[in-house]
């Protein structure tokens, strides 16, 4: 049903977010003290990420993979400031990301991480494309239609495989 497969996307990107920001913390770059994991040291973590993105400053006491995630983090932050979104610009955005975003982690799980539509906003769609990349994974992002099925909007399967091939 449709509920369920929302709960699922909802749950899917829940997990990865909260997965960078553990990483992120864990690579101490943040000056607070570590405590448990809260929604507020999520959010914490996760302003730090969008402030070092855009400042890029301290790039060089960053290691290489971390720099990458960051400028691919910069890359989303400005797309937002594209005058004309139509479906073309969305497009090499959403190609542009898949290709910048760097594959922190092993793949663990096979199945693409799907990312509908109009559940989420086409800028948080960005950041679960890059998150999904990071973790090694790919994504689908479909939009749904009130009747049928979803309709494909991009795989990054497709994408990353013919620039590597």
């Amino acid at each position: 049903s449709a509920e369920s497969s929302s709960s699922q996307a909802l749950k899917q990107a829940h997990q990865l977010v909260t997965s960078c920001a553990h990483a992120w913390r864990e690579a101490a770059w943040t000056q607070e003290p570590a405590e448990a994991s809260s929604a507020k040291m999520l959010h914490r973590a996760w302003l730090h990420m969008l402030h070092r993105s855009l400042a890029g400053k301290d790039e060089e006491h960053v290691p290489g993979p971390w720099q990458s995630w960051l400028t691919t983090l910069r890359q989303v932050q400005l797309a937002r400031l594209c005058p004309y979104l139509d479906t073309e610009a969305q497009t090499r955005l959403l190609r542009s990301i898949a290709l910048s975003s760097p594959a922190m982690q092993q793949e663990v799980d096979s199945a693409p991480v799907v990312i509908p539509l109009g559940l989420f906003t086409f800028w948080q769609g960005l950041v679960l494309v890059a998150l999904a990349r990071r973790q090694g994974r790919h994504a689908l992002v479909v939009r749904r239609h009130a009747a049928g099925a979803p309709e494909v909007l991009f795989r990054t399967s497709s994408v990353v495989l013919s620039a590597t091939g």
